[in-house]
């Protein structure tokens, strides 16, 4: 535990890299499927078409769409569900860690989903990362209250919040048809940009 003596290097960056490594995957990925819904409705109706040979009804994108969105939020209760156990048997820094074995493997299941034209890639990565939003909202507050100095413990609490609106913010303007928000580039959203978070987390 740190002394409440003031604040050093090590701790700012234990505090910066637990804070961005965990709430930036929180963030991110609930913002995510926003800007390019349509985008990702195309994928599916095209990924339908070439299985069945006919094109998708307009409820039956809509329905698979919403699985994809609302997945997260049942692997968020999951990895809630799971966080005192991790933190009991791995402690919260190496549950933080674990989680990002996670970040990546969700990753790479959407990236590469619709090079292997399989939207159920999407939904399974989906559900992975939010059992890491969930891992990370129980184990990062947790993290961040114990290497911080009592006068200071506060503060560095509201930290995994903020990032969590800066990480939606980013997300929403990645999405744009100027950035990422192309037919060609809209993987990178979802699979090849945010596990560089984790490199932030990995240091800790």
């Amino acid at each position: 535990m740190p002394s409440a003596q003031g604040v050093t290097k090590n701790l700012v960056f234990a505090i910066v890299a637990g804070a961005v490594g965990s709430a930036f995957q929180h963030g991110y990925n609930t913002g995510v499927v926003n800007a390019p819904q349509a985008l990702v409705e195309e994928f599916i109706n095209a990924t339908y078409s070439v299985r069945f040979e006919e094109p998708a009804p307009h409820s039956t994108v809509t329905f698979i769409f919403s699985i994809l969105v609302a997945v997260f939020c049942v692997g968020g209760v999951v990895g809630a569900g799971a966080t005192a156990y991790v933190a009991e048997r791995a402690g919260r820094r190496g549950g933080l860690l674990l989680g990002c074995v996670l970040v990546f493997v969700a990753a790479g299941l959407m990236g590469l989903a619709r090079t292997a034209r399989s939207y159920e890639m999407m939904v399974l990565g989906r559900f992975v990362i939010g059992v890491n939003a969930g891992l990370n909202a129980g184990l990062a507050p947790m993290y961040l209250a114990e290497i911080s100095p009592l006068h200071l413990r506060g503060a560095v609490g509201t930290i995994y919040q903020l990032v969590i609106t800066i990480s939606i913010l980013i997300s929403q303007v990645l999405g744009l048809p100027s950035l990422l928000g192309t037919r060609d580039r809209w993987p990178y959203m979802f699979g090849r940009f945010y596990p560089l978070a984790t490199v932030n987390i990995a240091a800790v």
